[in-house]
């Protein structure tokens, strides 16, 4: 992180949840070339917290990130270190190309339409018969 110091990036350390709302709020990406040796929960709150905050995420489509985030958001097919140029020409793109960079925030937020708690639960609770 010393060495990214200089290009705007920093190490907050353990903050609370309210700093990092505020933090993913002031943020124009997140980077978040998640790749697991081995299988995990596959949906990433962290990723849909930050698209709905605005912060972009640009993920690789390990697990089932590629099938739940694919349509909305930046990704770079797993594994990540197959693909790391890939994954970093993304990011720069983004940073330095304003006009891709809005196209690209603007789809993730049609992702916050289709993960809500109030469009969820009455999805689920249908499912289950209880109205």
């Amino acid at each position: 992180f010393k060495r990214l110091a200089d290009h705007g990036v920093f190490h907050h350390k353990a903050i609370s949840k309210k700093q990092l709302i505020k933090e993913m709020q002031a943020s124009q990406l997140l980077a978040y070339p998640c790749d697991p040796v081995s299988f995990t929960e596959g949906f990433s709150v962290t990723t849909l917290e930050a698209a709905a905050l605005g912060c972009l995420p640009v993920i690789v489509g390990s697990d089932a990130l590629q099938e739940v985030y694919g349509n909305y958001l930046p990704v770079i097919s797993a594994p990540y270190v197959k693909n790391r140029e890939e994954y970093l020409n993304k990011l720069t793109t983004l940073l330095l190309d304003r006009e891709s960079y809005l196209h690209a925030r603007s789809k993730a937020q049609d992702i916050v339409k289709v993960y809500n708690w109030t469009r969820l639960v009455s999805e689920f609770l249908a499912e289950l018969g209880v109205e």
